[in-house]
């Protein structure tokens, strides 16, 4: 698989100019290296705790007869924070931090990440 990091950066970009201060962290990684590609106020801990995460809940699913997560995760944080884990193309992650208070959840799944998805070329392998 070829990354084009070009185009995740302008993703990323886009994304910022959407949420503005809605978007408080973004990360792209490969989840096999656990390595950070693009980021908006990245942390390499946090991308180690939700490739964990991420693998763990795949893991749990299958256990219980489900289905893998598909495209994208989401959990409502104390502190109106939302978190995002989307899948993209193969084994690559986005991981997202956004204030609840400063953007909407309905536009965050019915603009923002298709048009993210969009701008990198991404789907689920």
């Amino acid at each position: 698989m070829t990354i084009d990091i070009a185009a995740i950066e302008a993703a990323i970009a886009e994304l910022r100019s959407l949420l503005k201060e809605g978007l408080l962290v973004a990360t792209v990684w490969d989840r096999t290296t656990g390595l950070p590609l693009v980021g908006y106020n990245s942390s390499p801990v946090a991308v180690a705790l939700l490739t964990g995460m991420y693998d763990t809940t795949n893991r749990h699913l299958a256990l219980a007869g489900l289905p893998p997560i598909h495209r994208h995760m989401f959990a409502e944080l104390e502190g109106s924070r939302g978190g995002f884990i989307i899948r993209h193309q193969g084994e690559l992650l986005l991981g997202m931090l956004v204030d609840l208070t400063k953007t909407n959840v309905g536009v965050l799944v019915s603009v923002a990440l298709p048009r993210l998805l969009q701008r990198i070329g991404a789907a689920p392998a």
